[in-house]
């Protein structure tokens, strides 16, 4: 077996001149067989069973998803959201209520529009970070 010993330098400017012996691949892992797999426990298979035969998750989802929208802390949506959860927990028989754990101020994105003046005039898609900064008044 010979030995190539070559400088750090050298390697990054011009290389070794003996290549390292190819490496074969790793192998793809494979599956078990369906011997090995186990069997979903009674719990797992007991709740696919409830959200095939009438679960609510998808109107649950799309309210909270689609029509409350985004609940950043602090921010009308939040209390939105919790209002609706308060209200659906009610009419399943859970009692629910607030309990706010800090204060916090307001926050709400609002429009956002950015014009590049110079070297050229285009207008510019962005989007303001939650808990910016205000501009105090100014546009």
């Amino acid at each position: 077996m010979r030995v190539v010993h070559c400088a750090p330098a050298l390697l990054i400017t011009a290389g070794c001149s003996h290549a390292a012996p190819p490496v074969a691949p790793a192998p793809t892992p494979q599956p078990p067989p369906s011997a090995e797999r186990r069997a979903p426990s009674p719990a797992i298979l007991r709740l696919e069973e409830l959200e095939r035969s009438g679960s609510q998750l998808l109107s649950l989802a799309s309210s909270l998803f689609d029509s409350l929208g985004p609940r950043l802390t602090g921010s009308p949506g939040l209390r939105n959201a919790q209002d609706f959860i308060i209200a659906q927990y009610a009419s399943w028989g859970i009692d629910a209520r607030r309990v706010d754990y800090g204060t916090w101020r307001s926050w709400r994105r609002g429009v956002t529009h950015v014009d590049l003046v110079a070297p050229r005039v285009r207008s510019l898609e962005a989007t303001m970070l939650a808990w910016s900064p205000g501009t105090n008044g100014r546009e």
